[in-house]
């Protein structure tokens, strides 16, 4: 039988967006989160499915015909992001580039499409799958119709069957209309009856059938309450039936033949390229008519140190070094073989003896001895340059192996991130994408799954084919590369800012921090304490105990037990996210608590217990992984774990950096954090005057834009003006809307505009450097930092309003936090540059926002303070002073 595949389109999309990393950007810098995920989820239902036939329907930019009957149908929607909104628009350009079928129709939605397209008569003899998110959909379901329904995560597509959705939802295909007509739906604000539930419409559907029916039996329906309330709602009950109805009678200009299979994989290929959708540009490539070259060279396997001493005085020019080793953890990668290329197309590989696995089982030092030990001069010869890619490894694992990399020149990682931000960076992606050559994956080495082999024991030929192209097309990036970032004026930011900067990052990478375990378990039984106290409060309210983790459970507990009004609806039910639990805390008063049990128990689990279970064997300490090339921005994130989104401005929150503490008891911990750094750097790019002045006559900021903008004299600026001339000083940074600013500050949107233009009117050169920002941007298409780091901002000029205000605020952004991160690297080169100079023990380990934290030693205590200060303070030459607090204890919380 012919197969039909029917994509209810922006349904996938929007679920995509929500499943897929948000920083995701193509090379032109438009976010590509949602496109990458639609087209990946796309794809797999094309693999499962095989279809004959294709067609994927969207929503119109009309209002359906459903508005006509009900005003406020979906009237409660929030507007999408913005991130998925430029996504939305330019997703129509790409189907029709791909030459996948897809249609709309003015006065109805993808849901009316799909349920016309499988009652065209030549799709009855046809096996239909709808690949939605979307439960209204399961109405269409019958034994030659399924829904696809995408999971979390890698788990498979569920396919809804008739006796599926029976099993999972306790009603048949044709009871979902009146199941929604009874119980409504918040997401598309159909009413339903007042006051019936899930439960209760579960209820009567399974006495009675039918909504008819139901209704011809009232006195049959249970409770006096209960008929009072389906007598009162039946208007309501038979409205929400036909909004909840899909028509399966529209006028479709489709034929058969449109519908049939045929993508151009050219174009469509060539669209995954340019988006940097690596992965799904290597997983099709096949279907390319002209497949990619394959990567291939000179390749050598050195084995022996006569081979080896021939080629050493090869590389006294320079060459690209790429370690094989045992993981991908740097404390316990053994070193496998080391591979060398000093020119294009040629390639060595050194091959060290397999390590004694019982040896490194122990917590001993790796050995440098043999072919390593006759590589370590040049590999700690300065004057050698060096390439790698993602060159930080190589240093840390050759540190532990007592051999310092010394000269390392350039690394392709960072220069792609520089010259590409938010492309993927891999170097496999980067080869695919700019020299056009498919390398060998690791996967494609070692094998997948259960069927994987350690690389160790790899065929030595394979591994040496492998090993020699990632050392050789790191060096042919390289000299591609080059050029480039001397054209768009990156090589001073490259050489002097994010080359530096990833050496001080492996250095505190390898020093790792310290943790309090003692204390940890401690703050852990006080924290199960808590949490069981105010379950057994939450408890109090419910007639039975329940499951406070399940949104189904809790969903019931609020909506069913406690009558609390649904604010919003997901495709998975009745939400009960942070935002809707914030709206109804005046509402119940277990509701706080709910929102303090959520809070705390995150801690418990992503700190209070996970910082023990990251100590390293080999030192007890965490090794925490700072990213320098995820943030778009420049700034710094971190990993495992992640010290940005420790909560310190809550009491819990703050509790876990108590647990942070210095390397040994005599030492202490000293934090050096930059004052308002951002408004600074706001201050000084913009060269506003009255903020100038008032921090270099050391004013509050906040009280100072206060008097201004409310025109009052500073002795008369009351708290709450200083709380509102705070979130505009803040807001700006970011681009702060009227609405945004209103619901902040809870006043009105009209309040809030006002502020803001008095605020501009105030800051008159804050505004033309907003204005000057964007205007610039408009003519180049790009954005730089003071350090000329580069954004591209492709929709700087759409037509969309949404697509292009969200350019402009990034534009602006982009300028202050960025430079403001290229500020806090320069210090840490500076304050590494200080330590190593002058001898000091003590050292950097962490790095986090706008603040570094040293391990100082107590001989060092008087004089180091002092001395990192004025080396960040004094790190640029702004007529904004830097103003640094430093302050020093025995945890990281008695100076936070």
């Amino acid at each position: 039988m012919k197969k039909f595949l029917i994509i209810d389109g922006y349904a996938l999309i929007f679920r995509a967006f929500f499943a897929y990393p948000e920083h995701l950007s193509a090379p032109d810098g438009l976010p590509i989160n949602a496109l990458l995920g639609f087209y990946t989820l796309l794809l797999q239902a094309i693999d499962k499915i095989k279809p004959d036939y294709f067609c994927i329907c969207l929503d119109h930019k009309d209002k359906s015909f459903r508005h006509d009957l009900f005003p406020d149908y979906k009237a409660k929607r929030e507007s999408p992001p913005e991130t998925l909104i430029v996504q939305l628009q330019r997703l129509r350009a790409l189907l029709e580039r791909s030459g996948l079928t897809f249609i709309e129709k003015s006065g109805y939605e993808a849901d009316d499409l799909i349920g016309s397209l499988v009652n065209q008569d030549w799709v009855l003899d046809v096996d239909t799958s709808i690949l939605t998110g979307d439960m209204d959909l399961l109405q269409l379901v019958s034994d030659k119709v399924s829904v696809l329904m995408p999971q979390r995560g890698a788990a498979p597509m569920k396919v809804m069957t008739p006796a599926a959705v029976e099993e999972k939802y306790g009603i048949s295909p044709d009871q979902v209309i009146d199941y929604k007509a009874l119980k409504g739906d918040t997401s598309d604000n159909i009413p339903g009856v007042r006051g019936v539930g899930d439960k209760t419409a579960l209820t009567l559907l399974s006495k009675f059938k039918r909504l008819d029916a139901l209704y011809a039996s009232i006195p049959d329906a249970g409770s006096a309450s209960l008929q009072k309330k389906l007598s009162e709602g039946k208007e309501s009950a038979y409205l929400s039936k036909r909004l909840a109805t899909i028509c399966c009678d529209i006028s479709i200009d489709l034929k058969q033949a449109d519908c049939v299979y045929q993508p151009d994989w050219s174009e469509m290929l060539g669209m995954f390229k340019e988006l940097a959708f690596q992965s799904l540009y290597r997983k099709y490539a096949e279907y390319a008519p002209q497949q990619q070259q394959k990567a291939s060279g000179d390749y050598q396997l050195i084995k022996d140190e006569k081979d080896l001493k021939a080629l050493l005085p090869k590389l006294k020019n320079g060459f690209a070094v790429d370690l094989e080793t045992d993981s991908l953890s740097t404390l316990d990668a053994n070193i496998l073989g080391v591979a060398i290329a000093y020119q294009p197309h040629e390639g060595f590989y050194v091959a060290l003896p397999k390590p004694d696995c019982d040896l490194f089982s122990q917590q001993t030092a790796p050995v440098c001895e043999g072919l390593l030990a006759l590589l370590k001069p040049l590999l700690e010869d300065a004057s050698i340059p060096k390439y790698a890619h993602h060159g930080k490894y190589e240093y840390q694992v050759l540190q532990r192996y007592g051999i310092t990399l010394a000269g390392l020149d350039f690394d392709t990682l960072l220069a792609g991130y520089l010259l590409y931000p938010g492309q993927p960076l891999g170097l496999k992606d980067l080869v695919a994408t700019h020299l056009d050559v498919e390398m060998t994956t690791y996967e494609d080495l070692v094998g997948k799954g259960k069927a994987a082999v350690a690389l160790v024991d790899v065929p030595i030929e394979e591994v040496t084919a492998y090993a020699c192209a990632d050392a050789d097309y790191t060096l042919q990036l390289k000299q591609f590369f080059e050029p480039l970032l001397e054209e768009k004026g990156l090589r001073p930011l490259f050489d002097d800012i994010e080359m530096p900067t990833q050496c001080v990052l492996a250095k505190m990478e390898l020093e790792g921090v310290c943790i309090d375990r003692d204390y940890l378990s401690e703050l852990e039984q006080q924290f199960d304490n808590k949490l069981q106290k105010i379950k057994n409060l939450i408890f109090s309210y419910a007639s039975v105990p329940f499951n406070l983790n399940s949104p189904q459970q809790l969903a019931a507990f609020l909506y069913d037990e406690l009558n609390l009004p649904v604010l919003k609806k997901t495709k998975t039910g009745r939400s009960t996210d942070a935002s809707v639990l914030e709206k109804l805390q005046d509402k119940h008063a277990c509701i706080s608590e709910l929102l303090t049990y959520r809070s705390l128990e995150k801690l418990q689990g992503t700190y209070v217990k996970a910082l023990p279970t990251l100590l390293h064997p080999s030192d007890g300490r965490i090794h925490t992984s700072f990213n320098q090339t995820v943030v778009i921005t420049g700034r710094l994130s971190s990993s495992s774990p992640n010290l940005q989104n420790i909560p310190i401005r809550s009491e819990d929150g703050h509790k876990i950096r108590r647990a942070f503490i210095p390397s040994r008891p005599e030492n202490q911990i000293l934090s050096l954090d930059y004052s308002q750094i951002e408004l600074r750097v706001l201050a000084q790019l913009s060269q506003d005057r009255s903020m100038i002045a008032a921090f270099k006559e050391g004013r509050d900021i906040h009280q100072q834009t206060a008097a201004l903008v409310f025109g009052c004299e500073l002795d008369e600026v009351s708290k709450e003006q200083r709380y509102q001339a705070k979130a505009v000083n803040f807001g700006i940074i970011y681009g702060v809307s009227a609405f945004s600013l209103s619901q902040q500050l809870g006043v009105s949107n009209a309040e809030a505009k006002t502020i803001i233009e008095d605020y501009y009117a105030q800051f008159s050169t804050i505004k033309h450097f907003m204005d000057a920002t964007i205007e610039d941007a408009r003519k180049e298409g790009f954005v730089r930092t003071a350090f000329g780091r580069y954004r591209p901002l492709p929709e700087i000029n759409a037509s969309q309003v949404q697509r292009r205000h969200f350019a402009e605020r990034t534009a602006v952004n982009t300028r202050i936090q960025g430079t403001a991160a290229d500020v806090m690297k320069l210090a840490m080169i500076a304050v590494d540059r200080l330590l190593d100079e002058n001898g000091f023990k003590s050292t950097l380990i962490i790095q986090v926002h706008d603040e570094l934290v040293l391990d100082v030693w107590p001989e060092e205590r008087d004089v180091l303070p002092e001395r990192v200060k004025d080396c960040m303070q004094s790190v640029v030459a702004y007529d904004v002073p830097l103003d640094v607090d430093a302050v020093m204890g025995d945890n990281w919380q008695e100076i936070s």
